[in-house]
């Protein structure tokens, strides 16, 4: 299933691929609300979700927290693989330096 934001589809080949969908614009809005450091988790999503995004304080935490906004993947450890991040073949609606200005 597609993160909040995103709507599984399939591309030219026929593959899977996610792709933005109508709430990608509240899910920039957020980060780009969370980055200025003016209000805090919970105020902004209790902004978006009046501008209808529909998101529990939980799933937003998570959704914040997944690299996937910005482009990135999370690769599980196996065997002997560390976990690492790789580049995801998804459009990115974020810049890797907006998700990490999140939370520093």
């Amino acid at each position: 299933m597609a993160p909040k934001g995103y709507k599984n589809t399939r591309d030219e080949n026929n593959r899977p691929i996610i792709v933005p969908s109508d709430d990608a614009k509240y899910m920039k809005q957020a980060f780009e609300e969370i980055a200025k450091g003016i209000f805090c988790f919970e105020d902004v999503r209790r902004m978006l979700n009046k501008k209808g995004l529909v998101c529990s304080r939980n799933n937003f935490w998570e959704l914040i927290c997944n690299p996937i906004y910005c482009g990135k993947i999370k690769v599980p450890a196996y065997k002997d693989e560390a976990e690492q991040m790789v580049k995801g073949k998804h459009e990115a609606l974020i810049s890797e330096e907006l998700f990490y200005d999140r939370i520093f």
